[in-house]
């Protein structure tokens, strides 16, 4: 007869039965699986453990990333700043929500002496009372 661990009375103990079903001769109590001795157990659990450790710390950094994600990649208000240079090449543009009659638009713009511009030329339509919040494309 086998050895196996009661977790009723809490002792290794022989079983009375050979089949999966057995009584614990000990307190009788009737078991239908084997259930290993918890101290065979501790280098799984410390196992366990140093893997919980490693993946806290790599949740940390992930969650520590996607937040400097978020931040770069979050609209910015045009009463908290304005961008802090004019656009001077095409591909310096903006992304831009606006406020068009009470609907919400978002334009690519660019952004010149102060200015929310659709473009260069002197016939290009400024929307500063329009824009809301704005995006850096170029980074």
């Amino acid at each position: 007869m086998k050895n196996k661990y009661c977790q009723n009375c809490r002792t290794n103990t022989k079983q009375i039965f050979v089949e999966s079903i057995w009584r614990c001769e000990e307190c009788f109590t009737t078991h239908s699986e084997f259930l290993p001795h918890p101290e065979s157990l501790l280098g799984e659990i410390k196992l366990a453990g140093s893997q919980i450790i490693q993946y806290h710390d790599e949740i940390a950094r992930l969650t520590s990333r996607i937040a400097e994600l978020e931040d770069a990649n979050r609209w910015i208000s045009v009463s908290e700043r304005l961008p802090e240079k004019d656009s001077f090449n095409i591909w310096e543009t903006y992304l831009c929500k606006l406020n068009w009659f009470g609907e919400i638009k978002i334009a690519p713009l660019w952004f010149s002496y102060g200015g929310w511009y659709t473009g260069y030329s002197s016939t290009a339509s400024n929307y500063s009372d329009k824009v809301i919040e704005w995006k850096n494309l170029s980074n």
